[in-house]
């Protein structure tokens, strides 16, 4: 995403749509709690950047819902994530596992399909 000069002001791993959300995907080999909170904090400045961004393809996204979505190959099991209402992708015996949010649960079936073929 760039603003009207052309300067970068904001990136994402990942970024899906589904209905009327966004899901913005952030992923480190080793998530910490200070990544965590800078995803949380991102993740409320990205309306803000959407409003001075020249790119229309993002400009589309204004008005939807953002959805943060934590993937890692290391999860450490203390990082508590799950009152932030992110979507949690980890490893787990043998495949990725992915923590929904209670808030996801009455989405469309696709975006359910979207979050566990991460």
């Amino acid at each position: 995403m760039h603003d009207k000069t052309g300067k970068p002001i904001m990136e994402w791993d990942g970024i899906f749509i589904c209905c009327n959300k966004v899901f913005l995907c952030e992923s480190k080999h080793k998530m910490t709690e200070e990544k965590i909170t800078m995803l949380v904090k991102r993740l409320m400045e990205f309306s803000n950047k959407l409003e001075v961004t020249k790119d229309f393809e993002f400009k589309k996204l204004l008005g939807m819902e953002r959805i943060g979505v934590a993937c890692a190959t290391f999860f450490p099991r203390e990082l508590s994530v799950n009152e932030l209402g992110l979507v949690v992708a980890y490893p787990g015996g043998g495949r990725y596992c992915v923590e929904v949010p209670s808030k996801i649960y009455g989405c469309h079936k696709w975006c359910n399909y979207l979050l566990f073929v991460l």
